[in-house]
């Protein structure tokens, strides 16, 4: 259709007009193959009707093109209508109804909620899409005598079909029809809002008689104020829109959690899991709908995870060994398992069966596994349908993943303080404060490609400090983490828990700096085991040099150029951590280039002084990195200590020494 709007000429030729008869066709009748197929059914188990429709379509080609008389357009560019259009219009029309109706019957029923739904959702685009159609083309037709040719709007809802189709096939894991429509409907009313008052604005401004071009300045002025104005009011409201529901579902989930007051003082493993799963468990019913919840607790000498806590009809086997495919399935994700990923996870390929049978015999649709230290999987929360048959879709999901991140770090600490209870018999804080730095501050820092790096840490304090790590979060980058949760005791070192916790939950979410301090200031906001704030910086480096980086009330990350001898400080502004629910920390981004070091360094190392009261400053740090710029992290980590070793002396220091140094090296050298 386009092609005749800009060449004319060809409009009068027959194997035009044929073809355009013949295409609606051909779409409707792969739509009818395809969702034979959905979600991602097998070519070979439909060879029948695969065979069929595709006889259909090579006799219709060879009739159509072959032993048809010609067709030509009308005068009014109008398909003319005989015999031959009738008739290929009524075998487009079968293909058309067809093709839902096939969809509707293989899912109305299906197993998967979320795949059902989608699909529900979906067949609604599906009617508004032949209703817009529908009235676009009799509109045009009756109103202004434009044919299905001449009608500029015909294509609108056409290509929004396709949209919607493509976005039903090519995101099965992630999409989410109903964010979808309001993403869509918030698209159009915006442009609305854009369009028309500047369309009447540039029609009616030429009745002002001024020069024409004072009558520019003015007219791309006042245009250029109201499209910024706009901008500013409706992108807030049009992500405001869009979330309302993500935000509103994470609200619940920050009620449901229950704060785990006496943890300490439990001893009995038993008492403890009772305590702290019960009404965290039953939140989920209230907050979520959800209708059934079966959590699953390892237990190390029956090498499996026995049913100890949940709600609904119960869980059928309560005992999965450690050798199950379930299980070993199961945990290798970091993150919620939902029902529907059998059909798009490729590592499920021959075991998919046994996973959706256990799933729909339990009436289940997801799991969520909780890992301790050592990142083995402590337990499972299987999770059932929500009421009313809803799919788990992504907000639900992503609240959900806050859920397993802030009740995961409950259950990482309670498990950690219940050791040190159980080794310890002096319960000086002090002890609990060297045991839990001793467990998670990380012996050497994680190996990449293309990128070296090693730290240092100088325990100065039993009542707190510093708190670093690095975490791989994929082949080819990792999160550099450094904080300072101040020097209160038990208070410090439980931060230091949590933000352990947090960081190593592996969660997708960390994908950027910024999101690894605003997930943890909403936990520390909303935790009651501990309640200071804290200093943090955040950094996120690949192997190609880029990185990504945030700081919350942090010193400024140091990049020094090895090429140029340039020293750059990298900082965001950002409150400490804790402060502000719903604060957002910003980030900057950049690219190393070869040769580069970066320094994130605590307040310990500028507040070091020797006998003569002098403090060691970032230019002794800056200054040896200068020197040993060629050499590795390790060796220039070596120097640095070797020089406030000798800088400080006997002199006792009170605040712990953290530094953390990495370089951009060639991936060949690695």
């Amino acid at each position: 259709m386009t092609a005749i709007h800009i060449f004319p000429a060809i409009a009068a030729e027959t194997i035009i007009v044929k073809a355009l008869v013949f295409t609606p066709l051909i779409i409707f009748a792969l739509s009818v193959l395809i969702f034979f197929m959905y979600p991602l059914g097998k070519l070979k188990g439909i060879i029948i009707p695969a065979g069929i429709i595709i006889l259909v379509l090579a006799a219709d080609l060879i009739f159509l093109f072959l032993l048809s008389p010609a067709l030509n357009f009308d005068s009014s560019m109008g398909v003319p209508k005989n015999t031959l259009t009738i008739s290929q219009l009524m075998l487009t029309i079968i293909f058309m109804a067809t093709a839902p109706v096939i969809l509707l019957l293989k899912t109305v029923r299906h197993s998967m909620n979320r795949i059902r739904n989608t699909v529900l959702y979906y067949m609604i685009g599906f009617l508004v899409f032949f209703i817009t159609f529908i009235i676009t083309y009799f509109s045009g037709y009756y109103l202004y005598g434009l044919t299905l040719m001449n009608n500029p709007f015909i294509s609108i809802p056409v290509i929004y079909m396709l949209i919607l189709t493509n976005y039903l096939l090519l995101n099965l894991r992630n999409n989410d029809f109903p964010k979808f429509y309001r993403e869509t409907l918030m698209i159009v009313l915006i442009l609305a809002v854009y369009a028309i008052p500047s369309y009447f604005f540039l029609k009616y401004s030429g009745l002002i008689k001024i020069q024409p071009v004072i009558a520019l300045f003015i007219k791309s002025t006042a245009l250029f104020i109201w499209l910024v104005a706009c901008y500013r009011l409706l992108n807030p409201l049009r992500i405001y829109f869009i979330n309302r529901k993500r935000n509103r579902l994470i609200d619940q989930v920050n009620d449901i959690l229950v704060p785990v007051h006496e943890l300490r003082k439990i001893t009995d493993m038993e008492k403890f899991w009772s305590f702290i799963t019960k009404d965290n468990f039953q939140g989920l019913h209230k907050g979520f709908g959800i209708q059934s919840a079966y959590f699953m607790l390892i237990n190390r000498k029956d090498r499996g995870y026995h049913f100890t806590y949940g709600f609904g009809p119960g869980i059928e086997p309560d005992f999965l060994s450690r050798d199950s495919i379930i299980v070993q399935r199961l945990s290798s994700y970091t993150g919620i398992f939902e029902k529907s990923y059998i059909l798009t996870d490729t590592e499920l390929e021959g075991v998919e069966n046994e996973i959706d049978e256990f799933f729909t015999k339990n009436r289940l649709e997801a799991v969520i596994p909780f890992r301790n230290m050592s990142d083995q999987v402590i337990g499972f929360l299987f999770l059932g349908a929500i009421e009313g048959r809803k799919g788990f879709n992504t907000d639900i999901l992503a609240a959900l993943e806050i859920f397993r991140i802030k009740l995961q770090n409950f259950l990482t600490t309670g498990l950690i303080l219940d050791e040190v209870t159980a080794d310890q018999v002096n319960d000086h804080d002090r002890i609990v404060v060297d045991t839990i730095k001793k467990r998670i501050l990380p012996v050497e820092m994680v190996s990449m490609p293309g990128i070296r790096m090693s730290s240092l840490h100088i325990n100065n304090s039993s009542m707190g400090g510093d708190y670093l790590d690095s975490v791989k979060i994929g082949k080819e980058s990792s999160i550099l983490f450094m904080a300072d949760t101040s020097y209160s005791g038990i208070d410090s070192a439980l931060i230091s828990l949590q933000l352990y916790s947090i960081l190593h939950s592996r969660t997708m979410v960390f994908n950027s700096a910024e999101k690894v301090l605003n997930t943890m200031n909403q936990v520390l906001k909303t935790s009651r085991i501990s309640g200071n704030q804290v200093k943090a910086a955040c950094a996120i480096v690949s192997s190609d040099g880029d990185y990504t980086y945030s700081g919350a009330s942090f010193n400024p990350l140091i990049i020094y150029d090895s090429e140029t001898g340039k020293r750059t400080e990298v900082e965001t502004a950002g409150i400490p951590l804790g402060i502000e629910m719903n604060y957002r920390y910003t980030l900057t981004t950049a690219k190393l280039r070869e040769g580069s070091i970066g320094v994130l360094y605590s307040d310990g190392v500028i507040t070091a002084c020797n006998d003569a009261g002098e403090a060691f400053s970032v230019e002794r740090i800056t200054g040896i990195v200068s020197k040993f710029a060629k050499q590795n992290p390790s060796i220039i980590i070596r120097e640095i200590y070797r020089d406030f070793s000798h800088f400080t002396g006997k002199r006792q220091q009170m605040n712990d020494f953290s530094l953390i140094v990495f370089k951009k090296v060639k991936t060949a050298d690695e």
